[in-house]
């Protein structure tokens, strides 16, 4: 059986480029954005520039990402070969061979998209290209955390170099992305036979998740799959896992879920004072896309108390951690998995780290560890969604050992680094107010006190990693650089560089609207219609000319933009004033760069005029808004240039 899905081929490039240009526009995207899993392109250009210009708290992370970890190394012994077909899971030889491949690597496809160096770029092709040729996975019985655990680092290189790099040869790309899914990707049968006798690499380890278990070993199974169906642009694929968490039935076009409810037996197999555990008996087939504990929904409770809190307080951080890494997948391709309910993934997290970190450390609004009981109302007493496992108290030790403490040991960032990326999606994203996400940032605060660094590799493949380097955002600047691709018409994640040239119509994009974020317009119409047509800010079209119009006093637009040298600047306008009145004035970050600039009328024609001249920038990432004044829609923009 083939593999159905479409691999893009990457175009010839000397240095960090996007393999195809990417519509992020949702009324106009076709295909996935690339690269597109925890890192855009300009995610990626944003370390670049950091780095270049030795910032904080990028520089720092780089460093010891570059010069302590023996991963993202051009000399790296890369360990897959031939004569490996199997991973076993079960004796951890081999399976820790790929794990540790995996790692090196994404590591490697970071440092070259940072720093250029192609053996970085070739290090990663021939890890690949090394593991091509596996046929099977060998599982204890946990067959969808066994795959998924050690698929998505090797996925997040993959998908860097894919999209940035031209080395990795076609026919080598294929035979990856075949080996993905072996013996063949199928949305109508499964390979029941193959899956039996353990020979199936790992798509058809993880299709289904783990419904009779605990939450995080199915999530393992979905983030490969989100993460697969990404770098293999299968929108079946990734709407399979995006739509399970959601609670959503199958996509129509695919296989359906696993069915349930499960019958368990009537009396628990097991009793402790924190749970009681249920025997699984025979599944009841009687409903298709039940939905077990990998949804939301079943992972996280109303009152974000996890699962797995009653298990220990290792497990009940990884679940929650797996969901903050596909959502930032998924806001990456245009979908909100972070608001899903209510912000219920951030609701978990401060559950998490209040129970945790108030045991580690006191605060004048919580002198005293929280203790959450089913008395105070405070912690629920229920059956998962599997039946399987009965929650009766939070659970401070390790599931059946009470010889050792769990409480409060994985609120270090060196242990699970998920913070930055939480952080820079509800705080910095969104700009919620810090109450939401207080004992989230508290943890992420505490550990870089404690230990005097940013975030490392953590638990190898579990979380993501060093986050100061890949998930801190540019100061204010809550959406991401996009421009047009002439050629193309599309959109492209890509930083604005000065000195050049900043379309007024190329905003910062925001996947959920950028109303609020990346622009403010006084109503949610794009009434010109053109170029962006799901944004409210109106942007029209004529004669291959692209602006804005329809201004009113109050409005602003924002651009996330990299200015490569310090220097002194001339700041030019182009626009069209239909009448005298208006006014514009431009930020860079806190700086005002012009003051109120009054605009003459240019009696219909379009014309460009000095703003300022003699105006110092700083070098490095910033946001840069523009704020319009005086008389309404008497003045049309179009492009800003900075000599």
């Amino acid at each position: 059986m083939k593999l159905v899905s479409q691999v893009l081929i990457p175009l010839v490039c000397s240095s960090l480029l996007p393999a195809q240009a990417q519509n992020v526009s949702q009324s106009l995207k076709e295909g996935f954005v690339h690269p597109g899993l925890s890192h855009k392109l300009s995610d990626l250009e944003r370390m670049k520039y950091m780095v270049k210009q030795k910032k904080e708290p990028w520089i720092s992370s780089f460093t010891r990402l570059n010069n302590v970890n023996s991963f993202g190394r051009c000399d790296y012994k890369v360990r897959g070969s031939q004569s490996i077909t199997t991973l076993d899971a079960t004796n951890r030889n081999n399976y820790d061979k790929f794990k540790y491949d995996g790692m090196a690597a994404y590591h490697n496809a970071l440092l070259w998209a940072i720093t250029g160096e192609t053996c970085h770029a070739e290090k990663a092709v021939e890890i690949f290209n090394s593991w091509s040729h596996l046929t099977g996975l060998k599982s204890g019985g946990t067959r969808s955390l066994d795959a998924g655990r050690v698929i998505w680092k090797m996925l997040e290189g993959a998908e860097i170099i894919k999209a940035t790099y031209s080395g990795w040869k076609p026919a080598d790309i294929q035979a990856f992305s075949d080996m993905l899914v072996y013996p063949g990707y199928s949305t109508t049968t499964v390979p029941e036979k193959a899956i039996k006798q353990q020979q199936v690499t790992f798509y058809w380890n993880m299709y289904n998740g783990d419904p009779g278990r605990h939450g995080n070993q199915g999530l393992f199974g979905f983030r490969g799959i989100m993460a697969m169906g990404i770098f293999l642009d299968n929108h079946t694929m990734y709407q399979r896992a995006l739509r399970y968490l959601k609670g959503e039935s199958h996509p129509d076009d695919d296989l359906p879920y696993q069915a349930g409810p499960f019958k368990v037996s009537d009396k628990p197999d097991k009793t402790t004072e924190f749970f009681d555990e249920y025997k699984i008996r025979t599944p009841d087939s009687a409903a298709d896309d039940y939905g077990f504990n990998e949804q939301i929904s079943h992972y996280i409770w109303p009152n974000g108390q996890g699962q797995e809190s009653s298990r220990d307080q290792g497990h009940a951080l990884l679940g929650v951690s797996i969901l903050v890494t596909m959502a930032e997948m998924a806001w990456n391709q245009g979908d909100d998995l972070y608001g899903f309910l209510n912000h219920r993934i951030l609701s978990g997290l401060e559950y998490f780290y209040k129970y945790n970190l108030s045991y580690v450390h006191k605060y004048d609004d919580q002198p005293i560890p929280w203790e959450p009981t089913a008395q105070n109302g405070e912690f629920l007493q229920k059956k998962d969604r599997s039946g399987r496992w009965y929650s009766k108290e939070i659970n401070p030790y390790f599931e059946n050992s009470t010889a050792k403490t769990s409480r409060g040991t994985m609120v270090y960032a060196e242990k699970a680094p998920i913070g930055e990326m939480a952080l820079g999606h509800y705080r910095d994203r969104l700009g919620l107010d810090q109450d939401k996400y207080l004992w989230t940032e508290r943890a992420w605060q505490l550990s870089i006190d404690k230990t005097g660094y940013y975030e490392r590799a953590g638990t190898q493949v579990d979380h993501p990693g060093w986050g100061g380097l890949t998930e801190r955002r540019a100061p204010m600047s809550p959406g991401d650089p996009v421009q047009l691709n002439q050629q193309n018409n599309q959109l492209v994640y890509q930083t604005h560089l000065i000195p050049g040239t900043i379309e007024a119509e190329d905003f910062d994009q925001f996947a959920t609207g950028g109303e609020g974020h990346t622009y403010h317009d006084s109503d949610p119409q794009n009434h010109g219609g053109a170029y962006r047509p799901d944004e409210g800010v109106d942007l029209y079209q004529v004669q291959g000319r692209t602006y804005v119009g329809q201004v009113n006093a109050g409005e602003w637009l924002g651009y996330t933009v990299e200015v490569t040298s310090a220097g002194t600047y001339t700041i030019n306008l182009t626009y069209q004033g239909l009448a005298s009145g208006s006014k514009i004035k431009i930020m860079l970050g806190k700086q005002d760069l012009t003051g109120q600039v009054s605009l003459p009328a240019t009696h219909g024609k379009w014309s460009t005029l000095t703003l300022v001249t003699g105006v110092k920038l700083p070098a490095g990432m910033a946001n840069l808004r523009i704020y319009f004044s005086g008389k309404d829609q008497a003045i049309r923009p179009d492009a800003i240039s900075f000599k």
